[in-house]
């Protein structure tokens, strides 16, 4: 299925051909509580106006948070970059393992994804992860190479959106479908 019908099937506001459906109005924030592994609960905030990014948790999330949890053994002591942080609620559950971790996303809207990851740390009292702007299908800024600065790349639900941009360039592994 292709993003714009599957966004669609999900009531996000996508134009045929993946294009963003326009919108007068103010943006609209939603908040929600999530359970994550050791019975603890998370708030976040998500973009009730965003029709791709940022505007709900993927259901994977739970599953892989079970599995990191389970397998914490792997990530000890490694430098953890998250491609396609959304909300920040995988980055959040890492970080609050005492894991160092980086997230990043796409930066099409200006800082919006940044900012509200940072906003979702804050509200659950945890200091805000490194950030690293980047777009689908670019290169990542030669500082924050993957291949150099992490030990680990963690991703969840990302590869949706590899039609959009037409190439998974710059994603180490990702022509020998590792994600």
């Amino acid at each position: 299925m292709a993003e714009a019908d599957y966004c669609n099937a999900m009531g996000r506001g996508m134009e045929p051909g993946g294009q963003e459906a326009a919108s007068d109005e103010e943006p609209e924030w939603s908040y929600e509580s999530f359970q994550i592994p050791g019975g603890m609960e998370l708030r976040l905030r998500t973009f009730g106006f965003h029709p791709r990014n940022a505007n709900f948790v993927w259901p994977g999330n739970a599953q892989l948070m079970e599995w990191l949890d389970t397998n914490q053994h792997l990530l000890a002591g490694k430098r953890i970059l998250e491609l396609g942080s959304a909300t920040g609620l995988l980055a959040i559950f890492m970080t609050m393992r005492g894991w160092q971790v980086t997230t990043s996303d796409s930066e099409a809207d200006g800082s919006l994804v940044a900012a509200n990851i940072a906003h979702n740390f804050q509200l659950n009292s945890i200091a805000a992860a490194p950030h690293i702007q980047h777009d689908w299908g670019t290169a990542f800024p030669a500082a924050a190479s993957p291949t150099s600065a992490f030990d680990v790349i963690v991703a969840n639900d990302i590869l949706i959106y590899v039609n959009t941009t037409g190439s998974s360039a710059g994603y180490p592994g990702a022509n020998r479908g590792v994600a």
